[in-house]
């Protein structure tokens, strides 16, 4: 493949996967800067594909909010054992975990594992 065919694959690419255009706008793009006629399927498989794109970004925004609860939850029960609301098996308890895991990921996390009388 030459550079020049490598250099307009580029930005046939760039310009499918830029998040920033809704599909009117690719599909214009790749009208008046490639020639390709969006015509038929095309413009339907073009729909899919930005569709794709946009269902993937929310489902990452899901999980990362949902790991970010998850994070606030152990950081939340982490604290209270390491201020004697309440002790370590209490605090296994409330994550699900065993006392010995527990111990693990708030020593993991930096907190100092309180003394068990």
């Amino acid at each position: 493949m030459d550079l020049q065919k490598e250099h307009e694959l580029h930005r046939l690419l760039g310009a499918l996967f830029l998040p920033e255009l809704d599909v009117s706008e690719k599909s214009n793009m790749l009208e008046q800067e490639f020639d390709i006629q969006m015509e038929g399927n095309r413009k339907e498989l073009l729909e899919a594909m930005c569709n794709l794109g946009q269902g993937i970004k929310e489902q990452g925004v899901a999980q990362g909010v949902v790991q970010g609860i998850e994070q606030g939850r152990k950081k939340e029960v982490f604290d209270s054992v390491r201020d004697g609301d309440y002790g370590i098996v209490r605090g296994a308890e409330k994550l699900n975990l065993s006392v010995a895991e527990f111990e693990r990921q708030m020593d993991e996390a930096g907190y100092q594992i309180p003394e068990t009388v």
